[in-house]
Order: C-alpha cells, then structure tokens, then sequence
C-alpha cells in the first residue's frame, strides 16, 4: 500500500501525514515503524524493505522522506511502483517537487495521493537566486 504526499506547502504536508501516520499507526499497534530519507536509503534498503514483514504483526510501516534525491533510490522505485503498491506494508513517500510526469506515474499506483501546493502570497526572495542560478525560466 502507498501513500503519496507531495508538494511545497510544508505546514499542511506535514500535518496530513502526522494524521495519516496516526490512523495507520491507531490501526495497527503492534506494526514496526521505520523512517528514511534520502541519505540513509538505498536499492539495496528498498528491495529488504519491500520484503520485510514484522514478527507479532505482518505489516509495518514505513515513511519514506525525498528519496529521490538519491539517484539510486529514485530509479528503482519508479521501475518498481507495482510492488510497492501490492505489498503488504504501507509505505508513506513524502516528496517536495517533481516532475508532474512523475507525480502522475506515481498517483496511478498510490493508494491515496496528497497535493499540497504552496501559496502564491508567499514570495521568498531566496528561491529567486535559486531559479537563477539553475537556469530554471519558468519559475523564475
């Protein structure tokens, strides 16, 4: 099972997937709770982690923060969405910006998706040397 939350609005992000960590974690208490980001995860972590299943309870669950900032990660887990959305684990993926080709790939496997798109009043001057700097038009 997968959840997907995506977006730049970090509050609401935030507090729908402390929500829905809750309710899974109400649902199932006895399941083991694991969380990676893209510095601690690899091909390697993901494939153990689509194959683990807990002692007392069958299912665990598992958040996984940007990942695809690991190029290693971000490729195995497109090639590979089919499983994760039949496991029997419920993985949480937790992702800033991507692609809307990406978004959309994934949202056909994910079991509830989550958009949260960041407001247009808020203008951060930093985010304008950013764009700049990745020679990134649209944006900027």
């Amino acid at each position: 099972m997968l959840f997907f939350f995506h977006g730049e609005n970090f509050k609401d992000k935030n507090k729908k997937l402390k929500e829905v960590l809750a309710a899974l974690r109400d649902k199932k208490k006895e399941a083991l709770y694991s969380h990676f980001d893209y510095l601690d995860i690899s091909k390697n972590k993901l494939v153990e982690l689509l194959q683990t299943v807990g002692l007392i309870e069958q299912k665990n669950i598992i958040l996984l923060s940007n990942i695809f900032k690991n190029p290693e990660a971000r490729e195995f887990f497109l090639e590979n969405l089919e499983l994760f959305e039949k496991s029997d684990n419920a993985f949480l993926l937790t992702e800033d910006t991507l692609d809307k080709r990406i978004v959309k790939k994934i949202d056909k496997y994910s079991f509830k998706t989550y958009e949260f798109l960041k407001n247009k009043e808020n203008f951060n001057i930093f985010l304008l040397s950013d764009y700049l700097q990745k020679k990134d038009k649209k944006n900027l």
